[in-house]
């Protein structure tokens, strides 16, 4: 499966993901989004704030998928309550920020397997 076919799966696999980046977009238009040369997404940031939260009840578990991840911010995501277990599949993942998603009850195991990860943020979880 191609870098494009993983991000568009990822995409369909959450109706809130599809509402944020609709179909008709390209993947490097996507807000919050950064690919590197060769199509694979380096960075996800979904954040919120005070007045207006990000709003993603749940992480698809395709975000195992995207092996080229190395930067994953998480803001004020008001209804996030768990990470998929997949996450443990992100070997590139050298960063992880959690901040002020208040609901979120536990980070899986599987986060024991990020190797590469140098910064765990869970201030105010």
């Amino acid at each position: 499966m191609d870098h494009l076919q993983r991000l568009q799966k990822f995409r369909a696999a959450s109706s809130f993901l599809g509402e944020l980046w609709p179909e008709a977009d390209q993947p490097s238009s996507w807000k919050g989004v950064k690919l590197n040369e060769s199509g694979q997404m380096t960075v996800l940031k979904l954040q919120g704030g005070l007045t207006e939260p990000c709003l993603i009840p749940e992480l698809p578990s395709e975000l195992g998928q995207l092996n080229g991840l190395n930067t994953m911010e998480l803001s004020w995501c008001k209804k996030l309550r768990s990470l998929p277990a997949t996450i443990g599949q992100l070997s590139a993942l050298t960063t992880l920020s959690c901040t002020s998603c208040f609901f979120l009850e536990a980070v899986p195991p599987e986060i024991g397997q990020l190797n590469s990860l140098s910064t765990l943020d869970l201030t105010n979880c």
